[in-house]
């Protein structure tokens, strides 16, 4: 009959097209996992009402467990979260689960061989059709490499600093390509007395000059064949000339006395060679 002709005509429709859907999941799947293994992206659900917990095989390896272990226990999970970032990550998921905004959390896992690693995380909560919390769903990336070069950069920074502060008989004084202060040392509010609150934005040429002593030595600086216009212009004349690249000048005091000095200037670089500011250190040549 035409029926029994037609069904078999279906069935393999059908079973081609669940064949196809099947092959295509796989596909997406398996980008998916390449993809969050690339960026090292665990991907995590936890039951909104039990706290049972949902890892893919990337989310372990995040926290230094193997996957073949089963399903983490969220008594196994707090335990790997550093204690001081425990509260504020609990404090986080309640938030989403009462409807709060929540946010993006940084924090802290030990390894099992007690190292540490920095991880950051971000979820969203699904809810049934009465604004109930069903679940978690969130994934995690590890930040370590980042924050371990943060950390690097403050220490060199505090470092930096620290000569800074201790250089009490210099003025090391910073600016950026508007000749605005952006950074003035304790050797300057002592040479000065200027705070650095006071220094800090104001223009290094306006604050610090005998305007009549730049005025003279703008007429006989040049740039390229060019007359110099502005303290940014000299200052790349005297970081780009070695033999002008430290001179003597004369500084305005808050008090309006005047301290000459001796001044050499360099200038500031990014990471892309950019040139970003000045620095000047000068030294008290009154005595």
């Amino acid at each position: 009959c035409a029926t029994c002709c037609v069904f078999p005509m279906l069935m393999g429709i059908v079973i081609n097209q669940i064949t196809a859907r099947s092959r295509e999941n796989h596909m997406l799947s398996a980008r998916l996992q390449y993809a969050t293994q690339s960026l090292r992206l665990g991907v995590w659900e936890m039951d909104a009402i039990t706290g049972d917990l949902l890892w893919d095989e990337q989310m372990h390896a995040l926290y230094g467990i193997s996957a073949a272990a089963g399903p983490v226990s969220k008594s196994v999970w707090k335990s790997r979260i550093h204690p001081d970032d425990l509260a504020s990550l609990i404090s986080n998921g309640v938030q989403l689960r009462n409807g709060g905004s929540g946010k993006d959390i940084e924090y802290r896992v030990i390894l099992p061989d007690g190292s540490y690693r920095y991880l950051l995380s971000t979820a969203a909560v699904e809810r049934d059709e009465y604004g109930n919390a069903l679940r978690l769903i969130g994934t995690t990336h590890d930040v370590t490499a980042q924050k371990t070069a943060e950390f690097a950069l403050q220490n060199a920074r505090n470092q930096l600093q620290a000569v800074i502060d201790a250089a009490s008989d210099f003025s090391i004084i910073a600016t950026n390509l508007r000749g605005e202060i952006t950074l003035f040392s304790a050797g300057a509010e002592r040479m000065l007395g200027y705070t650095s609150t006071e220094a800090l934005g104001k223009s290094g040429l306006d604050l610090l000059h005998v305007q009549e002593e730049f005025a003279a030595r703008m007429q006989t600086s040049t740039l390229q064949g060019h007359q110099a216009t502005d303290s940014v212009t000299l200052a790349t004349i005297l970081f780009g000339t070695p033999s002008e690249s430290l001179r003597e000048w004369t500084y305005v005091r808050k008090d309006g006395s005047t301290l000459p000095v001796r001044l050499v200037v360099t200038g500031m670089y990014d990471a892309d060679n950019k040139l970003r500011g000045f620095l000047g250190i000068a030294c008290d040549i009154s005595q």
